[in-house]
C-alpha cells in the first residue's frame, strides 16, 4: 500500500505540474499486482481520463513482439536465426545484402537505420514513409511485403553484423515471420500470442467501438502541449482503420493490462494461465545480450536511458547497474515506445513494471520520471 501510495503521489505530480497529460504504472509481482496508480487524461480535449483499459500507441514496444514472433518460428524449426534473410525474402538476395541474416535484424546489426540520418537510405525511408502516408486515404496500400521490398532496394549504412543502428529491422522481420509461416503477420499474433494471451485490445488499429478508450497524443516540443497527429514511420496516428503494412517495430496499439499479460508470460518463461507459449530456454535466449563492446558503445551513444544497458531480440538488457542513473537489476530486460510506453522485466525480483502514457518531447521529465517511479518500486 505504501508504493502504491507513493506512486499515486507522483504520478499525480507530475501532471499537476504540466509535465504530462496522463499516465499509468502497473507493479507486478509473479504476474500478481502489487501496485496501479493514473492520473490525468487519456484526452484532454475530449474530457476522458486516463484509465486501467485506455489504449494506447505503443510504437516500439511492438518490437518485442516481434521478437516474440521470431522465436516462436525458431522453436518450431520454421526459422534459421542464422541463415541470410534471403532464404525467406528473396528481394535481399543481391550483393550488399547477401550476408543479411534474421539475428542481425533482431539484434539491430543489420545496417538498417530510421529515416533520421543523411544518408541515402534515411531518404529513402523518407519517401516511402511519405507514400505510406500518402495511401491511407487512397484504395490500394502497399502491403507488409511490398513496402519490405522497397527497403531492401536500399543501400545499407554498414556491412552487416559490424555496427548497431536502431532502425527497420523488426519491420523487415515481421515480413519473414509471414514468408516463414505463410500467414498474415496480424493472423499469425492472433494465433499465436494475442488471442492465447487473452491480449483482446492489441491490434494494428482501433475499431470504432473502442475509441471511446483511445488515448490523444500529445506533443510538448514547443513547451505547451498540443495534439500529435502527424503519420510518423508509416503508421498513421488516428489508427482509425486496419492498414495494409503492419510495421512489425511499431504498428501496435494495446492497455497496461494486456501487455502486461505478455509480460508475466515472459516473466513465467513462456507460460500463462496454464497456456504454454514458448518454452523457457526460448524465453531465456530472448533475454540475452548480443551486442560486442564496440556496438554496446555505439547503442549506448547519449542516451541517459540507456547507461548500463546492452541490446539483444529487440529489447534491451541490463549488463552494468552500477552505471545507470535509472535503478536497474543485473539481466532486467525490456522495451520504451515513442510516446514514453515502457515495459520491463526484472528476473531477480520477478517483478514487471509497464507504463501507459501518449507524449513527445523532450526526454528529461520522462527519465525524471522513470527515475522516480523505479526507485519507488524497485528500491
Amino acid at each position: 500500500m505504501e508504493k502504491e501510495q507513493a506512486l499515486q503521489a507522483l504520478l499525480d505530480q507530475v501532471v499537476r505540474q504540466g509535465d504530462f497529460i496522463g499516465v499509468s504504472a502497473l507493479y507486478l509481482r509473479d504476474g500478481k499486482q502489487l501496485a496501479y496508480a493514473q492520473a490525468g487524461m487519456a484526452d484532454r480535449e475530449r474530457g476522458i481520463p486516463f484509465a486501467r483499459d485506455t489504449i494506447c500507441r505503443v510504437f516500439s514496444m511492438s518490437k518485442p513482439i516481434t521478437a516474440f514472433a521470431v522465436m516462436k518460428l525458431w522453436e518450431d524449426g520454421k526459422l534459421d536465426l542464422d541463415a541470410p534473410v534471403a532464404a525467406y525474402l528473396p528481394e535481399f538476395g543481391d550483393a550488399e545484402h547477401t550476408n543479411l541474416t534474421i539475428r542481425q535484424l533482431l539484434c539491430m546489426t543489420s545496417g538498417y537505420g530510421y529515416n533520421d540520418n543523411d544518408s541515402v537510405q534515411s531518404a529513402g525511408l523518407g519517401r516511402l514513409y511519405d507514400e505510406i502516408s500518402e495511401s491511407f486515404t487512397k484504395v490500394g496500400q502497399r502491403t507488409t511485403r511490398q513496402v519490405i521490398a522497397e527497403m531492401a532496394k536500399l543501400p545499407l549504412l554498414y556491412r552487416p553484423g559490424k555496427g548497431w543502428r536502431y532502425g527497420v529491422s523488426a519491420d523487415i522481420l515481421a515480413a519473414a515471420v509471414e514468408a516463414a509461416s505463410g500467414m498474415n503477420y496480424r493472423d499469425f499474433l492472433k494465433q499465436n500470442l494475442l488471442d492465447p494471451l487473452e491480449m483482446v485490445d492489441t491490434d494494428f488499429y482501433v475499431p470504432e467501438a473502442k475509441r471511446g478508450r483511445f488515448a490523444q497524443a500529445y506533443d510538448f516540443n514547443s513547451g505547451a502541449a498540443v495534439p500529435n497527429v502527424v503519420n510518423r514511420l508509416g503508421i498513421q496516428m488516428n489508427m482509425k482503420s486496419l492498414p495494409e503494412f503492419l510495421s512489425g517495430g511499431a504498428g501496435m496499439v494495446s492497455t497496461i493490462d494486456d501487455y502486461a499479460h505478455f509480460a508475466t508470460m515472459l516473466m513465467n518463461g513462456g507460460e500463462w494461465n496454464g497456456c504454454r507459449l514458448l518454452k523457457p530456454e526460448t524465453v531465456k535466449a530472448m533475454a540475452e545480450p548480443l551486442l560486442n563492446a564496440e556496438q554496446r558503445k555505439i547503442f549506448v551513444g547519449q542516451d541517459t536511458m540507456r547507461l548500463g544497458m546492452s541490446y539483444g531480440h529487440l529489447m534491451s538488457v541490463c549488463v552494468a547497474p552500477e552505471e545507470s542513473p535509472v535503478p536497474l537489476h543485473l539481466g532486467e530486460y525490456g522495451w520504451d515506445g515513442w510516446l514514453g510506453t515502457l515495459f520491463t522485466n526484472d528476473p531477480a525480483t520477478r517483478s514487471s513494471l509497464l507504463m501507459m502514457l501518449q507524449r513527445n518531447g523532450p526526454w528529461d521529465r520522462l527519465v525524471n520520471l522513470r527515475v522516480g517511479v523505479k526507485k519507488i518500486l524497485w528500491e
